[in-house]
């Protein structure tokens, strides 16, 4: 795909967040009963496009040829398999209308991709000296132990609302996998900030913190019923794939 290509997938992507969004607040806003079905189906839509993004950055650099490459294919797998957890909400509760168990296939399915995410994010740690890695390790240790006294205070919630063992271990899980990578993409941040594709990992960052900030909200709906909190959840689950999706394709604009 060449320069104009990627420029016009950049833009169509901006153009679906923003008419996404504004449905949903919309709707939100009218309370209309059937938010909940055009969610079901926006947010797989945003999160495929940031699994074509991310093929577009394998294409260019190849699946294991490159650490780049290695970052990529890592990441894309992650963003696959949320994509595939996405998809198949609407199609098992819309389609095929079944009750959802609880951990059910979607949940295995994010639960593994963010394992192949952060993997993917780490890798980017080899291309630099072991001395800096050292150097940027006392950031990331800092922006963690920061967010995971936000995480402590938040994970109150489900116990709070007598929320079953077996679903705080997994909500605990999302939401630490979220402060992990999260940190990780700072620290990378941080190094590549005066380079060429600071504004491309600015805008990954973005994506995952908006991606936990739905997680939280998700973990607060399920805790307390609110179908309030759910539809939020769903608005920043769409700007959340829709911008890592913007920076996985400024990636591919500037690398």
């Amino acid at each position: 795909m060449n320069l104009f290509m990627q420029k016009m997938f950049f833009m169509i992507v901006a153009i679906i967040e923003a008419v996404f969004s504004a449905i949903v607040l919309i709707m939100l806003i009218l309370n209309s009963p059937f938010l909940g079905l055009f969610t079901d189906y926006a947010i797989p839509i945003c999160a495929f496009f940031s699994v074509a993004a991310g093929f577009l950055l394998i294409k260019k650099y190849g699946i294991f040829n490159s650490l780049f490459g290695k970052c990529f294919s890592f990441l894309t797998t992650g963003l696959t398999l949320w994509c595939l957890g996405e998809l198949l909400w609407p199609i098992y509760s819309r389609v095929l209308n079944v009750e959802m168990l609880f951990p059910s296939l979607m949940d295995f399915l994010w639960m593994g991709g963010y394992i192949f995410i952060g993997i993917g994010v780490y890798i980017i740690f080899t291309i630099f000296k072991p001395n800096l890695i050292l150097k940027h390790l006392t950031q990331f240790l800092i922006i963690f132990l920061t967010l995971m006294v936000i995480l402590a205070i938040i994970f109150l919630t489900p116990i709070i609302y007598k929320a079953s063992f077996l679903e705080q271990v997994i909500y605990c899980y999302y939401l630490t996998a979220d402060i992990i990578i999260l940190s990780l993409l700072i620290v990378v941040y941080r190094i590549f900030k005066e380079g060429e594709i600071s504004k491309a990992w600015l805008i990954l960052v973005l994506g995952i913190m908006v991606i936990f900030l739905a997680d939280i909200f998700f973990n607060l709906a399920t805790s307390i019923k609110s179908e309030f909190y759910l539809s939020l959840g769903d608005l920043i689950y769409i700007n959340g794939y829709s911008l890592t999706a913007l920076g996985l394709i400024k990636h591919s604009m500037k690398l």
